[in-house]
């Protein structure tokens, strides 16, 4: 799935941009919340028009070393207020303070950012964001995070999930494969996402075509207590689905 994230810098986003944008197959915008207030509008006002015109949408956020997690992340929470957000990203790239570098530390600060962010948007819907060339120096190639969501950046070219593994990832959620481009007038960063709404579409479909064929066999088995059974499995199906029985 294409998805592009944007922020602040690009300015206000347009409906025509907007249509442009899904005309070239993009599905998705992830948003970044900056703090300041007129930031936070102008993050509101491009997920208003992203939703309205039709695109699914997650955010993210820049996690800063000196900042107040909690304050920070129940800010995040209300500027997404009203908003169908997918997921919520945590940026890991900020400079650490020498001084505060010492490995140990910047894996607790990362798995406090977590803990806060989870106990609001649950494990599901947070991911971490991230780079080789920032993970490895600072957490000492770290593996503690790899049962967690990656949203990695290496720009690599390639529009599908294939990265250089690092910190015991060897896949991930959304892959950041080109920078700072123009896309349809617009700065953006381009992404290719692995679908989990597409794939359990697919999974529907496909449990769907199995109930199908098991209820086909037994209605051509001509045996009658087999076919009434086929019958009531149909009746029972659609009751459930708050469909005519």
């Amino acid at each position: 799935m294409l998805t592009l994230d944007i922020s602040n810098y690009g300015g206000e986003l347009t409906a025509q941009i907007v249509a442009d944008w899904k005309t070239a197959g993009v599905q998705k915008v992830v948003v970044g919340v900056d703090l300041r207030s007129e930031n936070v509008l102008l993050a509101r006002r491009q997920l208003a028009v992203a939703r309205d015109g039709g695109l699914r949408l997650g955010a993210y956020r820049e996690a800063y070393w000196g900042a107040d997690v909690q304050a920070s992340m129940q800010l995040v929470a209300g500027a997404l207020a009203g908003f169908k957000i997918e997921d919520v990203g945590l940026a890991f790239e900020d400079n650490v303070p020498v001084g505060y570098s010492a490995q140990e530390l910047v894996r607790a600060w990362i798995q406090h950012n977590l803990e806060v962010a989870e106990r609001i948007w649950g494990h599901d819907h947070t991911c971490l964001y991230t780079a080789a060339w920032w993970w490895n120096p600072y957490t000492n190639s770290s593996q503690h995070f790899m049962d967690q969501k990656l949203w990695v950046a290496d720009y690599n070219g390639i529009p599908d999930g294939t990265f250089a593994p690092f910190g015991g990832w060897t896949q991930c959620f959304r892959h950041q494969f080109r920078g700072s481009v123009d896309f349809c007038h617009y700065s953006v960063d381009v992404n290719y996402e692995e679908d989990d709404m597409a794939d359990l579409v697919t999974q529907k479909q496909a449990t769907r075509t199995a109930l199908l064929q098991h209820w086909a066999g037994l209605i051509q088995s001509g045996d009658d207590a087999l076919i009434d059974r086929a019958y009531q499995e149909q009746k029972y199906v659609r009751g459930a689905a708050g469909q005519p029985t």
